[in-house]
């Protein structure tokens, strides 16, 4: 996907809600790692696939609590714009 571990987690840190530390996260503390573009608006049937990595982007991750994210679903809050394949 074009990062390191080490990427990961300076962005997921980056993302910690407040009131969240980086030990609650490592610790089981009620925190999902939540994808900004549900999994489900990506179409791919593979890891090579340009659209895989959109979905697994950096920039597509963050940390939510967990009640925060499982009641968020799949749902979009902002518009985006799909790759189109000709």
């Amino acid at each position: 996907v074009g990062y390191t571990l080490n990427d990961l987690i300076g962005r997921l840190k980056a993302t910690l809600p407040t009131g969240y530390t980086w030990k609650d996260y490592i610790n089981g503390a009620d925190l999902h790692i939540d994808h900004i573009i549900p999994i489900s608006a990506h179409t791919y049937k593979s890891y090579c696939d340009d659209e895989f990595k959109r979905c697994w982007s950096l920039k597509n991750l963050q940390l939510l609590p967990a009640v925060e994210n499982m009641s968020k679903g799949n749902k979009l809050f902002k518009h985006f714009q799909r790759s189109l394949r000709f």
